[in-house]
């Protein structure tokens, strides 16, 4: 019997069902990126968290914060719970820490430092002095 009213009221391809939408939709346009995540299964949620951890004054204080509690966990594993070389572990990483930050922070800033000696013009020194 369904098929004999099929038969009777064949349905266009540009149709509207009985909820009132269309059944073809070229409205949406759908990115090759959408269709990708898609496909694998994700979304885009993972990659906004973490543009915002990155790119925040916020993200940076939680990405440090959880980077530091790792941090911790690993040594505590590594010592075995024995206190005195896990201080002493912790205390030769803050260091090497601070100096790799240090030398960090000083290549950067002296690429956009200006020139204050100024090129060797006629063999003088900084004091305008001849040489």
């Amino acid at each position: 019997m369904a098929a004999k009213s099929a038969e009777r009221h064949p349905r266009k391809s540009g149709a509207r069902s009985a909820r009132g939408t269309s059944r073809t939709d070229h409205s949406k346009q759908i990115s090759i990126e959408d269709e990708l995540n898609r496909a694998r299964g994700g979304s885009d949620t993972g990659k906004k968290v973490f543009t915002w951890l990155w790119t925040t004054y916020w993200g940076h204080a939680v990405l440090t914060v959880l980077t530091a509690l790792a941090w911790i966990g690993i040594l505590l594993l590594i010592t075995g719970n024995n206190f005195d070389r896990f201080f002493l572990f912790l205390g030769i990483s803050l260091i090497i820490i601070a100096l790799v930050s240090w030398v960090i922070y000083v290549v950067r800033h002296s690429d956009n430092r200006p020139q204050t000696v100024p090129a060797d013009k006629d063999n003088q020194n900084i004091d305008g002095k001849d040489m």
